[in-house]
């Protein structure tokens, strides 16, 4: 049963819970096919930062439980009623989770906001099963916006105070394997070229960002993408480390 004695209201997104879920429910959808291999029926999971549930949704039915952590106690509770699914709206410190509680854990554009990333991976550690998963994603500080293009208005978009620290792909590894990880860090790139061009000639994005486009300009935003994951410079880090 869930601890929620001391709900915490947070400032998150002006979105009610139903429509965040929606609005999320088809990046999720994608987050989820990337990780489907990694999990069996008889997974606990949990997932920090779960926002309104829309990636444990994805995933419930297909493990043994899914748990979620969120802050924002409006979204916490919608999880836990609508969605059906255990979730605290307090901080992982103080959810007492014993050791070895779950098999794989998710962050999705947390790691960057926490003062100590490396303390908390290391609590991380401890309540994941031995062999179990963390899958971590957040902003690559290599971003071809900032190293290639060199855009000053994106620089002052792409730095905020809500993020304590920045990563690239070799201080994201750096800081796992300390932790007692065996981690593999790999590149996405989740915004499409139209995104880029809306940065690069009106110094500003998209009104509604594109993940996907349609042909014609598929042809030029798939080797385009594949570009910017093999130099680097795509705009998200995805690690999957393994506890050893």
């Amino acid at each position: 049963e869930c601890r929620c004695a001391r709900p915490v209201e947070g400032r998150y997104l002006p979105q009610e819970a139903q429509e965040f879920f929606k609005v999320e429910l088809n990046a999720n959808k994608e987050r989820f096919r990337q990780v489907r291999r990694f999990l069996t029926p008889s997974m606990r999971i949990l997932e920090i930062g779960c926002a309104a549930g829309s990636f444990l949704y994805c995933a419930k039915g297909k493990v043994s439980e899914c748990v979620g952590i969120e802050l924002y106690k409006n979204f916490a509770s919608f999880v836990r009623e609508e969605l059906g699914m255990p979730t605290y709206d307090v901080p992982l410190e103080e959810c007492d989770f014993p050791p070895e509680s779950f098999d794989a854990i998710f962050l999705f554009h947390v790691l960057e906001h926490l003062r100590q990333p490396s303390d908390y991976l290391l609590l991380l550690h401890h309540i994941l099963k031995e062999g179990g998963y963390v899958f971590i994603e957040l902003p690559n500080i290599e971003d071809a916006l900032l190293t290639v293009y060199k855009l000053e208005s994106f620089k002052a978009f792409y730095y905020q105070l809500e993020h304590s620290y920045y990563f690239s792909r070799r201080t994201l590894y750096q800081m796992l394997k300390k932790a007692g990880f065996y981690p593999r860090v790999g590149m996405l790139q989740r915004y499409s070229l139209l995104n880029h061009l809306n940065w690069v000639f009106r110094r500003r994005p998209q009104a509604k960002p594109s993940f996907r486009v349609n042909l014609p300009i598929a042809l030029f935003d798939y080797p385009y993408q594949a570009l910017l994951r093999v130099t680097g410079k795509a705009d998200t880090l995805f690690a999957i480390a393994q506890k050893e």
